[in-house]
């Protein structure tokens, strides 16, 4: 049975690559800070519209299997501890619920890592979606700490999800597809947003980087990785960017964000459409080091072979 970890699962985005994902019949570990919303979240996926692959095993009524053992932050003093029934194992994958305490703390997330590796072995697929966009405004009036902790949580969070799934890859000998996630400002300049733009624009850099690495030892052909440029998707970040006022995001960032939030911005469901792609090599054929937005025709670049040999979706000096 294939397995995924999604790491922030509780965003908007995560919703929709946990549907796309449990009907493409993976196992799951979900995995976030906040167990209160890791429970609202696999309670709102219950539905008998999201079906696995295999119709002829959904009867329309009995929910999805879910098992939810929520491991607790290495502070914290309470067992880990099943609060949805799992039900039968053969009608639906299994999705495993997992707190942690940050994105950039090792020890936590290595936790994450080994939980999921003792249930399903090393995972197939790992999807960081984990990330903050603040602070939001001038650079040189964005507090130290608040730019560092961006850094921190968007790039170095990224670096330990890529880490410890490549090496439990490696383990396993097993295949893996690593999707990271950039954002607005990795692409182009984006003033306000000098925090969350340097960030996403060195995950951009990190995932091309590992791929040579990959590459040089051989393994290109077992791990995949890539990021992906979601658009602008109606979450809490664009609620964030409008409470954040004229001063701080300028008068462009919030008419964006205003205009997404009334309906104009990217379906969540494109980035997980486009997740589900990467994760199958057979449809993907091994692409690899690429930002790809999730309105282009990634499709037709597999069989592409001027894509997949030159420099497109890689930041370069023009």
């Amino acid at each position: 049975m294939k397995s995924a970890l999604i790491i922030g699962a509780t965003s908007t985005i995560g919703k929709a690559i946990i549907e796309a994902f449990i009907r493409d019949g993976y196992d799951l570990t979900l995995a976030g800070r906040n167990s209160a919303k890791l429970d609202a979240l696999t309670a709102s996926i219950m539905d008998p519209a999201v079906k696995p692959r295999d119709d002829k095993k959904w009867n329309g009524t009995t929910p999805h299997q879910f098992e939810s053992a929520i491991s607790q932050p290495e502070s914290a003093t309470s067992q880990p501890k099943s609060v949805i029934p799992r039900l039968d194992r053969g009608i639906h994958p299994e999705i495993f619920c997992q707190t942690f305490s940050a994105i950039d703390d090792e020890k936590s997330l290595k936790n994450v890592f080994n939980n999921h590796h003792a249930k399903y072995g090393a995972p197939n697929v790992v999807i960081n979606l984990a990330a903050i966009q603040a602070p939001i405004g001038k650079t040189w009036e964005s507090s130290n700490d608040d730019w560092q902790k961006n850094i921190h949580t968007n790039l170095f969070g990224s670096f330990l999800v890529t880490k410890y799934a490549i090496k439990q890859a490696i383990a396993d000998n097993s295949p893996c597809s690593i999707i990271l996630f950039s954002g607005g400002g990795a692409a182009y300049a984006r003033p306000n947003f000098s925090a969350y733009g340097c960030s996403k624009t060195a995950v951009v850099r990190l995932a091309e980087t590992v791929f040579r690495e990959l590459e040089e030892e051989g393994l290109n052909k077992q791990i995949q990785i890539n990021s992906i440029a979601p658009g602008a998707v109606n979450s809490p970040m664009m609620t964030e960017i409008i409470e954040s006022g004229l001063g701080c995001a300028g008068s462009n960032e919030i008419k964006n964000a205003k205009e997404v939030t009334q309906g104009a911005g990217s379906p969540p469901e494109k980035a997980a459409k486009l997740c589900l792609f990467l994760a199958d090599r057979s449809k993907n054929n091994g692409l690899s080091g690429r930002l790809i937005h999730v309105n282009e025709a990634y499709e037709d670049y597999a069989n592409n072979s001027d894509y997949i040999m030159n420099d497109k979706g890689m930041l370069r000096r023009l």
